[in-house]
This record gives C-alpha cells, sequence and structure tokens, in this order.
C-alpha cells in the first residue's frame, strides 16, 4: 500500500488571505472529467495541486459510461458518442453548480464562496478529456482554458473539430499514440482548429510517457502497467509524473492565474514557467508543431 499525503475535511482558506490583491475576492474553479473505466478519485495529483492554488475543483464521477459495449470494441463509435454526450451533460451540472451561490454556500459550511465567472476552466485524461473538449464547445460558461491529458479523441464526431476559442492544453502520451491509431492526427487537427487561440494553443509530450502517467492509477500498479506499455519504463515513473504535474501547472501559472500573460506567447512562458519548478532533465520535452 502507498499513503496519500492528503488532509480530510482541511479548512477552507480565506479569501483575504487567497487574494494576491486587494480586488482578487472570488475563486477560479476547474471542473474535472476522468477517463474511461476510472474514476474521480484517481487523479489527486492534479486536483490536490490545483486546490492549493486556490482553485474551486470540481472532479464528476460518470457512472454511466458502458466499459464493455455489447460489440466487445473499445472503440465503438455510435456507443462512444453517446456516452460523450451523457458526459458532457454530467459536466454541465457541475457548472450549474458552481453558478448556484446557495448550493456552494452549504457545501462549503456556510462560508461565502464567490466563484470567479471569467475564470471556469474544463479539464480531464483520456475520454475525459475528450469530454472537456466537446463541453467547452457547448458551455459558455467555460471561459478559462480546456487542459487535455492525453485525450482520446476518437467519442468526438465531425462537427467537433472547430475552435474552442478559448486557451488549450494537450499533453499527450508517446506510447498511447503508439496503441491507438490516428489519435495524434486528430489531436493536430484541433490544435490548428482553434485558429482566434493559436498562440494560446500548447501540444506537446514526454519522452517515453504513457497513458497512466497521467493519472493516479501508475502509482499502484508501476511495474504491470510498465511492462504494458501505458506508463514510462519503471526507472523514468517518478520523473515522468514530476514532469507531467509541473508543465500543467505551469500552463496554470501563466494562462489562469497571471492574468496579464494571458494573451502572450504562451510557449515560451510556459516553457519558462516549467523551467523554474522542480523537473527531471532526464527526459526530453517535445512540441508540436501544427
Amino acid at each position: 500500500f502507498r499513503k496519500l499525503n492528503v488532509n480530510t475535511n482541511a479548512p477552507i482558506i480565506s479569501k483575504t488571505l487567497l487574494s494576491r490583491n486587494k480586488d482578487e475576492q472570488k475563486f477560479p474553479a476547474i471542473v474535472f472529467s476522468h477517463g474511461l473505466a476510472s474514476s474521480r478519485n484517481s487523479y489527486a495529483m492534479y486536483t490536490r495541486e490545483w486546490a492549493s492554488k486556490g482553485f474551486i475543483v470540481v472532479s464528476v464521477e460518470h457512472k454511466t459510461d458502458e466499459i464493455c459495449p455489447s460489440s466487445k470494441k473499445i472503440e465503438d463509435f455510435p456507443v462512444r458518442n453517446r456516452d460523450l454526450k451523457v458526459r458532457s451533460k454530467q459536466l454541465s451540472k457541475a457548472f450549474d453548480f458552481l453558478y448556484n451561490a446557495d448550493l456552494l454556500r452549504t457545501f462549503f459550511a456556510d462560508h461565502e464562496v464567490e466563484i470567479d465567472k471569467s475564470n471556469i476552466s474544463a479539464a480531464g485524461h483520456s475520454f475525459g478529456g475528450a469530454t472537456a473538449i466537446y463541453t467547452t464547445q457547448k458551455d459558455e460558461r467555460i471561459t478559462g482554458a480546456c487542459i487535455c491529458l492525453d485525450p482520446w479523441l476518437y467519442p468526438l464526431d465531425e462537427e467537433c473539430y472547430t475552435s474552442l476559442n478559448l486557451p488549450l492544453l494537450i499533453l499527450r502520451a508517446e506510447y498511447f499514440e503508439q496503441t491507438v491509431p490516428g489519435n495524434r492526427d486528430r489531436v493536430l487537427r484541433l490544435a490548428r482548429c482553434n485558429k482566434k487561440f493559436l498562440n494560446q494553443t500548447l501540444v506537446c509530450h514526454f519522452e517515453k510517457s504513457g497513458h497512466n502517467n497521467l493519472s493516479d492509477n501508475g502509482l499502484f500498479m508501476a511495474r504491470e502497467m510498465s511492462f504494458s506499455k501505458q506508463l514510462a519504463p519503471v526507472s523514468l515513473n517518478e520523473g515522468q509524473y514530476i514532469n507531467h504535474l509541473s508543465l500543467v501547472n505551469s500552463f496554470i501559472d501563466v494562462m489562469l492565474l497571471d492574468r496579464k500573460l494571458k494573451t502572450a506567447m504562451i510557449k515560451e512562458n510556459v516553457v519558462k514557467a516549467y523551467e523554474q519548478k522542480f523537473h527531471s532533465n532526464d527526459i526530453a520535452l517535445i512540441f508540436d508543431d501544427f
């Protein structure tokens, strides 16, 4: 067993302590969608980090996914596209929650928690990445960014390959795309479609990264998942986890927390922020041209 460094029922930080200046008295928010056959509890290394930065983080549990369709194929488009739309409705209910002051007050034990409606983001891993993209295109309440951790884009239909009109991070995994034909092409196509925000769109990956290097799952079955290339080689796993988390946090720092940089060239600023964080230099960070 591995012990996780968490505090249960931690108190809500005061808005005064959170604020970086006197005018900032609202909380930004991120809604997270998990991958197929996973759960909302499998991404604590990300959600905990974001909460520590002052975000209200809502991690949605998708219990309606058809894990094994009657066709016995993971890639069954009618089934997966239907699941995608159900998932998106579930994600939108989380945004309903963020917009409901009475529910927020009840949830946070009568604390007054006000959401910054100009800084609400969608994020997800694998199928959750596709869910975040689809919901970003459908729900105008998503105003911050779209953060995709190795998204599985097969469930998206053709009309989804249009502009997101928001800053976009797609962090790919090298090994995943070796087993999922066409996913990299879909990723680059989607990035090219985000025309109004090309300067704020970033697509990249770490060398020898696996699909579960972007979730907590590999922390518990590192050797088994490495054999099946769901993770990086065991010797690189610790560095992979550190680097993925540092890069995602760098994107968030630049695009969602330092609003002065939001309209700037993203790659240079994210790389600068990443280099200032703890990371492993043994694993190459590779950017995609699109």
